[in-house]
């Protein structure tokens, strides 16, 4: 079965920047998402594909930081979207979710790109924000949630 998991915007930059711990291991993540062809990328609403403006949150999160200059990066989206890998499967609307979503997360994007998660048929989002998702909160929404916040390595 093909994986839909949500992919923060973080780990798509972590890609082109040397400066960062997690260089390799976003690497080697995106290529192996590009090679394998076993995930795909969930997002919340249909990318503007022949349209004149863009419904997704998510790729207009992608669309704002992740810019031309950082070429995996750039290279990686162009590509989701060429070969069609990607998958709109929305935002949870249950109640319990969104409260619990809320309560949890003081950032707004990250808020979707969790609510997306609930609904990915994997329940993963790669992430390499330990900021806003530390290691406790992270448990917390495994166990509330019964979603996965992993790292970049840990798909590798």
């Amino acid at each position: 079965m093909i994986e839909q998991i949500v992919v923060d915007t973080n780990v798509i930059l972590h890609a082109d920047n040397p400066v960062s711990g997690y260089q390799s291991d976003s690497m080697c993540f995106l290529d192996r998402f590009l090679k394998d062809g076993c995930y795909r990328l969930a997002l919340d609403r249909t990318p503007p594909l022949g349209r004149q403006h863009n419904e997704s949150q998510i790729l207009q999160e992608y669309l704002e930081h992740v810019t031309y200059d950082s070429s995996f990066g750039f290279y990686f989206l162009i590509k989701v979207l060429e070969r069609s890998w990607f998958d709109i499967v929305g935002r949870t609307n249950y109640r319990r979710e969104v409260k619990i979503i809320i309560q949890e997360v003081s950032n707004k994007v990250d808020r979707i790109f969790l609510r997306v998660t609930c609904m990915a048929n994997s329940r993963k989002f790669v992430t390499h924000d330990f900021s806003d998702f530390p290691m406790q909160k992270r448990k917390r929404l495994a166990k509330t949630l019964q979603v996965r916040l992993l790292t970049a390595r840990e798909l590798i």
